[in-house]
């Protein structure tokens, strides 16, 4: 089976599947775009529905080759070289689960649900169970499900990101909904609670987009002068800032583009965190806030203050412009009631 796969819009790789009993043979084609990039940092791109523990076992088992000889996890990639990776079976096969989702709305080709903080996308190695990729497929069993399939999900929020999620229940579905998100036919409004002040109330961060070159966790929004030419401009938000008080800002979010942690990085490159994100947050950030009740109910936050409020899209059999809302949860929005009132 021969499919094209364009990766963060700078990865274009080419998959060559062939399933074996026990492994998958996969054979990747690097674009020039990442020459000098570390294999396992690569690795965590093209195969992000694996983590970065997982790739190493691959690597260390000599399951990792170019040309037949097996590579080290810091190879420096060349260029146009084709890898060969093998893959346990085992670690790609998915389970349907009946797991409690808030489903907004549910007909025979799509579901709105309001996915919580903490809820996993996609299965990994350590989360083989209680995603929202297995809760899908108990509610919508005629999706196909192959290698590195990702059943019915269309797009995603991160772990501790809640908020609004289109499903798909078909493939029909599937294929309209992915066409629309990738074209950026799909309106995506977030509600996000973050450190310091803005001198505008409505500004546009237009930035580049790409995997830190020290952190594999992190991405970044900034590029060496030397590099800018293998990068493009194309992580596109609106912010509207609707309150400020106490050392934090109130902002709306409109997500033009749909990079992997797009508004946390940046907002974080600009100086300004996400509440409860300790990845891109700082504790210089935290310190910074002088009221004592405020300062701790950010310490106990266990996931980001960042919520996916609204989508507007057109429905893919009947073509109706459909749009779902959703409030602040619970936890925000006591925090919000706290800061603001």
């Amino acid at each position: 089976m021969l499919i094209f796969v364009n990766v963060m819009n700078y990865v274009n790789i080419i998959f060559f599947i062939i399933c074996w009993e026990m492994l998958s043979k996969i054979n990747i084609k690097v674009d020039i775009n990442n020459k000098h990039q570390r294999l396992d940092l690569f690795l965590m791109i093209v195969l992000n529905g694996l983590s970065r523990s997982f790739i190493q076992k691959l690597i260390n088992k000599r399951y990792v080759m170019l040309y037949e000889q097996s590579l080290k996890s810091n190879y420096k990639l060349k260029g146009n070289e084709e890898l060969t990776i093998l893959i346990p079976m085992k670690h790609n096969k998915i389970q349907a689960e009946n797991l409690n989702l808030n489903i907004i709305f549910m007909d025979d080709d799509i579901m709105i649900i309001n996915k919580k903080a903490g809820m996993v996308i996609h299965p990994s190695v350590s989360h083989n169970y209680g995603t929202l990729s297995n809760a899908l497929l108990y509610y919508a069993p005629k999706l196909k499900v192959n290698l590195y399939s990702r059943p019915g999900i269309v797009h995603r929020l991160d772990m501790n990101t809640s908020g609004l999620m289109i499903c798909a229940r078909n493939d029909f579905a599937y294929k309209k909904l992915i066409s629309y998100f990738k074209n950026h036919k799909v309106k995506k409004e977030y509600h996000v609670f973050c450190f310091g002040y803005f001198k505008k109330d409505n500004f546009t961060l237009h930035t580049f987009h790409r995997r830190d070159d020290y952190n594999f966790r992190k991405f970044t929004t900034k590029v060496d002068a030397d590099q800018i030419h293998l990068y493009k401009r194309n992580a596109i938000s609106h912010f509207s800032v609707i309150q400020q008080c106490c050392g934090i800002s109130e902002l709306l979010v409109d997500l033009v583009t749909g990079k992997t942690h797009q508004i946390r990085v940046q907002l974080s490159d600009i100086g300004h965190p996400v509440l409860g994100d300790y990845i891109y947050g700082n504790k210089s950030s935290i310190n910074k806030i002088m009221n004592f009740n405020i300062k701790n109910k950010i310490l106990q936050l266990t996931r980001h203050a960042l919520h996916s409020s609204k989508i507007e899209f057109i429905h893919p059999r009947t073509n109706e412009k459909i749009q779902f809302m959703s409030n602040l949860p619970n936890d925000l929005l006591n925090l919000h009631k706290l800061i603001f009132q």
